[in-house]
């Protein structure tokens, strides 16, 4: 099913920009976590999590998007909204993306959806009676491809991905033109300080060229090409942006799973959104015209009312009910 959203914006937050912009500049990390684990996987790596709340109540497990964490805006916005609520948050850190750098060459990609199935083998989230999981950009693709790749699991009841690159492909090519590239250029900039950290150590695992000038590199293709794919057992950054892209996987999800996209993302370009052919029964595609890069700021006062923590709680905690 493909909708309208109801999100409307203040006069003061229209805008790609400022819709994507005023959450990384205007909301503080105040949100700490209850209590951290480190849970270790079978190449002797580790993802850490931060849980906020009860072991014994609901579960909500967010995935953060390319180098994000707990500290991110979108997700402490929903921990302010959420934390009065009997719901037990637990932030998912992708490898190196918590308090210290992993273990390995590799760290973590768009599809790295292996790495989800690993965690919710920790023992608080596969002793929860209910898990709900949101995924924002690359966590989101994470979470919609591993549904996908897993159509018969039981443990997550419902989904909810925000501005999923969904064909990383054309989302690299979206977000090297214009304005876009301020974005790629920051991020770009952060991935080459934690490669440059990992290189002095030298870690264990597949080799990074000393070929590489990484001051050369300025965008995602040359980035993926030369870094992600190498690390991570892909042959190319074509080979990486078909294999690890969500679209596919999105006819195969059985669990009820909302997409929230806005039209205006300058990460993204409008043809990465599903044709309803493209997606099962479960998948829900929700458009806005507007909301930015994981903005969906309805007004300057955010801890007051917050439409995309109002939506995902209605979504996972109230339409429930009565499905």
């Amino acid at each position: 099913m493909i909708v309208n959203s109801s999100f409307k914006a203040s006069p003061w937050l229209q805008g790609k920009h400022r819709q994507t912009l005023f959450g990384p500049l205007c909301v503080s990390a105040k949100q700490e976590p209850d209590q951290w684990f480190e849970h270790e996987l079978p190449d002797r790596d580790f993802i850490e999590l931060a849980w906020f709340g009860e072991k014994d109540w609901p579960v909500l497990l967010l995935l953060h998007g390319l180098e994000g964490s707990y500290k991110s805006h979108y997700i402490q916005r929903i921990l302010h909204h959420l934390r009065s609520e009997n719901i037990a948050v637990c932030v998912a850190h992708f490898r190196s993306c918590g308090r210290k750098l992993n273990r390995l060459t590799s760290s973590y990609h768009s599809g790295i959806s292996e790495d989800l199935t690993e965690l919710l083998g920790f023992s608080w989230l596969k002793d929860a009676k209910e898990v709900y999981a949101a995924g924002f950009s690359l966590g989101g693709n994470v979470l919609l491809k591993w549904l996908g790749e897993n159509p018969e699991q039981t443990k997550i009841k419902r989904a909810m991905a925000v501005s999923v690159p969904m064909k990383l492909d054309i989302c690299a090519n979206a977000i090297n033109t214009g304005m876009s590239r301020v974005y790629q250029k920051h991020l770009i900039d952060l991935l080459k300080v934690k490669t440059r950290k990992k290189l002095a150590l030298d870690l264990p695992g597949p080799p990074i060229s000393l070929k590489i000038d990484l001051n050369r590199i300025e965008n995602f293709w040359q980035f993926d090409d030369s870094i992600t794919a190498p690390l991570h057992g892909f042959s190319s950054v074509q080979d990486y942006y078909q294999k690890a892209s969500s679209y596919p996987w999105l006819k195969h999800i059985t669990v009820p799973t909302l997409i929230l996209q806005a039209l205006d993302d300058p990460f993204l370009d409008p043809d990465v959104l599903p044709d309803q052919n493209s997606m099962s029964e479960t998948v829900h595609l929700e458009v806005s015209e507007v909301g930015g890069h994981i903005g969906f700021i309805e007004s300057l006062n955010w801890r007051q009312s917050c439409f995309l923590s109002r939506r995902l709680r209605s979504f996972f905690f109230e339409e429930s009910l009565s499905s």
